[in-house]
């Protein structure tokens, strides 16, 4: 092989390699980076449907369950649901065999798509064995009352006799109704 022909080699092949390096950087590299991100975007978009498609297949569950939760609502004389919510309170508290030391309830009010809706948010102070305090958050969890759980905040009373404060935050939902009949 002579030394021209070399050279034309060594230039066709430099410029096909620079070619190619090109075309990776320029053309292979954002295609395969754009065809990820549809793929990545696809995953997303099937496990959206996905989840519409289950909740769509719950929908009368759904319905039932939020209907028994608004039959069982607080009453809409606010004096009254605050009165039946501090009771059944009590009797959890004494079936608990807690000491309450404070009890701060406030009402608030809220909207949305749905509808009006108040809140009473009851913010509680007890201390007792472990035992007593797990006793009241199960009573207050299973409640048929409309009442959920926000916080939980529990730190040492007393080392010597094992009792421990407990500051809580729940709430009890009322509904008002949809914003077209107010």
């Amino acid at each position: 092989m002579n030394k021209q022909n070399r050279e034309k080699l060594l230039v066709i092949v430099a410029a096909v390699s620079i070619g190619i390096l090109i075309g990776d950087k320029f053309i292979l590299q954002p295609a395969i980076n754009t065809w990820q991100e549809r793929s990545d975007s696809i995953a997303e978009l099937e496990e959206k449907v996905f989840r519409g498609q289950a909740l769509m297949d719950r929908e009368d569950a759904l319905r039932r369950k939020w209907n028994s939760m608004l039959a069982e609502d607080l009453t809409n004389d606010d004096s009254v649901a605050m009165n039946e919510t501090l009771r059944q309170v009590d009797e959890m508290v004494r079936e608990s065999r807690i000491q309450l030391t404070a009890l701060q309830p406030a009402w608030q009010e809220g909207t949305d798509n749905d509808g009006l809706w108040k809140t009473l948010q009851i913010r509680a102070s007890a201390y007792g064995s472990l035992e007593n305090l797990t006793r009241f958050i199960h009573l207050l969890e299973t409640s048929p009352a409309p009442l959920r759980l926000e916080s939980v905040d529990v730190g040492v009373r007393d080392k010597n006799t094992l009792q421990l404060n407990m500051n809580v935050r729940f709430s009890a939902f009322q509904w008002i109704g949809s914003p077209s009949s107010s």
